[in-house]
């Protein structure tokens, strides 16, 4: 798939959702969603299966004045998941799940996006009963008196999970999951619960990497779905709506 993106909006979305609509051929109803995505972007317009419809749409976007991209659709963000971790000095000391250690300077940082990713998952059961059945037992003249019953029931559980996302000029995004994440490297400070661990953790690094643009947009389930549109599902691209964040952020800071 490939979605065309729309970034560094300005104006009333209102008018912006006309303009967008004219160009595309749909209506402002449709493309609302995206004018109003905070921060003026980015977000997903549309998303097409055939690369020349989604081209097509991004030129007529171009055109009608804004700032529009094509992307390849990825389920996914490359990235390392740290298991262990030490705030040095001048470097972030991290040990990857597979058992390497590497340092990322801080000066190299330029990013970090927290992120909650909300889980979902269901589970069906079929409940058999056997309940008194007065039909059944005038029927039988009393020697049958039950009937066999099968219920079904659905239950759902939800689970989140609160993430950051270390980007390096030079090296792969580190995910650092509060539920994953080792905290013995807080030495003293470190505190009897994971939200508490987690919590330190990311503003340890905030404050050691000064320089980084820090974003936490993905925090929202519905910032999610306003930025991912109404195909994509935050349940199974979260991890393209961070590469959009990270893109945005790069792209701006060049511009600027």
């Amino acid at each position: 798939m490939h979605a065309v993106v729309i970034d560094r909006l300005e104006g009333q979305p209102a008018a912006l959702a006309k303009t967008a609509a004219a160009a595309i051929g749909g209506t402002a109803y449709d493309v609302m969603a995206s004018m109003n995505v905070a921060q003026g972007g980015p977000a997903v317009i549309a998303v097409n299966a055939d690369p020349g419809a989604a081209e097509a749409v991004r030129a007529a976007l171009c055109q009608a004045g804004f700032h529009a991209a094509v992307h390849g659709v990825q389920a996914d963000l490359p990235h390392v998941d740290v298991r262990r971790f030490e705030l040095g000095e001048h470097a972030l000391m991290v040990e990857e799940r597979g058992g390497r250690s590497f340092e990322i300077p801080y000066g190299t940082v330029d990013l970090l996006i927290r992120v909650t990713a909300v889980t979902t998952t269901s589970s069906t059961t079929t409940v058999r009963e056997r309940k008194f059945n007065l039909a059944r037992s005038a029927l039988s003249g009393g020697l049958i008196n039950t009937k066999t019953q099968k219920t079904t029931k659905t239950t759902r559980e939800t689970d989140s999970v609160d993430l950051l996302y270390v980007f390096s000029r030079e090296a792969t995004p580190l995910r650092m999951a509060d539920n994953g994440l080792q905290y013995q490297g807080l030495g003293a400070a470190i505190a009897p619960s994971r939200t508490m661990n987690f919590a330190y953790t990311v503003k340890a690094i905030q404050g050691h990497c000064p320089q980084a643009h820090f974003d936490e947009r993905l925090r929202r389930r519905a910032a999610q779905g306003q930025m991912l549109g109404r195909v994509l599902s935050p349940d199974e691209h979260l991890g393209f709506a961070i590469a959009m964040i990270a893109r945005s952020v790069r792209n701006r800071a060049a511009a600027s």
